[in-house]
């Protein structure tokens, strides 16, 4: 006995690689095949207190004495699958109850526990688990009246453990006390039940559950991807946004979903708690009540925060994804029917320039894209289809000399040019006008700097 006792609690002292027993955090565990990984054997030793016979309302044993166990069984996501065979001695017998002398109780049970680890209980700390359990079997007891084999009566136990986490990858030991019953009419006269205090550890042959978990993903999916135009004339007025979330045991804490604009400014946000819509439709209004720009990229990105069991879990305190949606040519109605004006700020040109010659190829390609889309919606209400161009700058200095020797003619003259390349893609030179209007009408104040980048943009006014 004292060997067994040795080596269980040498195999703690030794323990150096961190682990926690397999607990899924969930009452019943979701996805949880089949894991080699997850069997266990457990020897313990235990401290067998004096038995009490229930109808003599009193102990029938004087000292305590000793008993040791040994099971085997299956961890299904924290649940504890198991058979067990335990022998326990009694000590000396009252003088009143000499036929109990020399008892001894053989059990063999089956076992049904439950770990309590961080993963269920938040608030432990990562070291404890707590294991209650329930057992039933039989009994093939024995004692000075009775040989062994004799006699077999019903068995039970009500347990509770306390595991603590030393850092080995294969072992969990515990201590646990526990309270066994068992019932015998002939022999024992009624219902025989006992305490004891037990040593043991429940060791994963195959290396417990070091498996990493699957990391949790987000995705984000929208529809459409390009030409969202929320501009009310029944076509893409609405960008469906479906957001999803793979690999979580249990509803997420809270979740956000955001908009934001090329200066990673939130335009649009929605946020709650537990799980995720399945899908957000957004109509394209902003946070400040500004509408979109044309031909714009913007990014939506899906944040998710698990539950403190997942965090726990897969070491994630949150998940992320984002992907981008292009609008399409937005075409703002001035007069029903008559009048519209789109704006645009993704048309590029040469620095303080109104040339197209140092672009890169990705600034060229959108500007052959932006211009195509303009010419081709435009022409589609009609071939005689009117259009001015109004080129906008920013006025770093807010002044008037700026605005009139440089942000004027700068401005003007890329009107001219946008002007041209809407006549090479078949828009009547007689329906084309340029305007350059340098710093006038800004949609970002002077001391807004932040958004200077709006205030660069051209605006054309559609007449049909």
């Amino acid at each position: 006995m004292k060997k067994i006792l040795i080596s269980i609690i040498s195999a703690t002292l030794l323990a150096t690689t961190a682990f926690a027993e397999p607990d899924s955090g969930e009452f019943i565990p979701k996805d949880e095949p089949f894991d080699a990984s997850h069997i266990y054997i457990e020897p313990s030793v235990s401290l067998v207190f004096p038995a009490y016979v229930f109808d003599a309302s009193n102990a029938i044993h004087e000292t305590p004495k000793f008993g040791f166990s040994a099971g085997i069984g299956y961890n299904w996501g924290g649940w504890l699958f198991g058979l067990e065979a335990t022998r326990d001695w009694f000590g000396r017998t009252k003088k009143e109850y000499p036929a109990a002398d020399n008892f001894i109780s053989n059990s063999l049970e089956f076992r049904l526990r439950r770990v309590l680890s961080q993963a269920t209980i938040s608030k432990l700390p990562h070291w404890l688990e707590i294991v209650p359990g329930l057992a039933g079997g039989i009994d093939i007891f024995q004692m000075a009246t009775v040989k062994r084999g004799d006699e077999v009566a019903p068995f039970w136990r009500a347990s509770v453990e306390l595991a603590i986490i030393p850092g080995t990858e294969r072992a969990a030991p515990y201590l646990g006390f526990d309270y066994n019953f068992l019932y015998n009419d002939s022999k024992l006269k009624g219902t025989v039940a006992y305490p004891r205090l037990t040593l043991g550890m429940r060791m994963y042959l195959f290396g417990g559950s070091k498996k990493t978990p699957a990391a949790a993903t987000v995705s984000t999916q929208v529809e459409p991807k390009t030409g969202f135009t929320p501009d009310g004339d029944g076509n893409n007025d609405v960008l469906v946004i479906k957001p999803t979330v793979k690999n979580l045991k249990s509803t997420p804490e809270s979740w956000k979903v955001e908009v934001r604009d090329q200066q990673k400014e939130v335009v649009k946000s929605w946020e709650g708690t537990g799980k995720l819509p399945s899908k957000i439709d957004w109509d394209g209004t902003t946070i400040s009540g500004e509408r979109l720009f044309s031909s714009e990229r913007y990014t939506v990105a899906t944040t998710v925060v698990p539950s403190e069991s997942d965090r726990i879990r897969l070491g994630q305190d949150v998940v992320t994804d984002e992907t981008r949606v292009k609008t399409g040519v937005l075409m703002e109605e001035i007069i029903p029917q008559k009048q519209w004006k789109i704006v645009v700020n993704t048309i590029y040109f040469d620095p303080n320039a109104a040339t197209f010659e140092q672009l890169s190829t990705e600034q060229q390609t959108a500007n052959t894209e932006t211009l195509d889309s303009i010419a081709s919606q435009t022409l589609a209400l009609s071939a005689d289809i009117k259009i001015e161009v109004q080129g906008y700058a920013n006025n770093v200095s807010n002044t008037a000399e700026e605005n009139e020797k440089e942000l004027i003619p700068l401005s003007r003259n890329r009107a001219e040019a946008i002007k041209e390349q809407l006549k090479v893609r078949g828009l009547k030179e007689k329906n084309l006008s340029a305007l350059g209007l340098g710093g006038a009408n800004p949609l970002a104040a002077w001391e807004d700097k932040a958004h200077w980048w709006k205030n660069r943009r051209v605006e054309f006014i559609v007449t049909k």
